[in-house]
């Protein structure tokens, strides 16, 4: 499971440090893409509660920087 996922996470990953290195910014689509690939794998592990805190905290600390 944990391979799969690292498998769907990682090509997001690499076009957002290439972009970044490039251009010095991340694009949105490759946060989504993480995000939605996290999302379905703690749904498919059945960590959707501590995912979504997990997802909220991240939420929260993004508004205060």
């Amino acid at each position: 499971m944990a391979t799969l996922l690292a498998l769907a996470v990682a090509p997001p990953l690499l076009a957002a440090c290439l972009f970044d290195v490039r251009h010095r910014i991340i694009p949105d689509w490759t946060v989504v893409a993480v995000a939605v690939a996290g999302l379905a794998g703690a749904i498919l592990s059945q960590l959707v509660v501590g995912a979504l805190s997990a997802a909220f905290a991240c939420l929260l600390l993004g508004a205060l920087a």
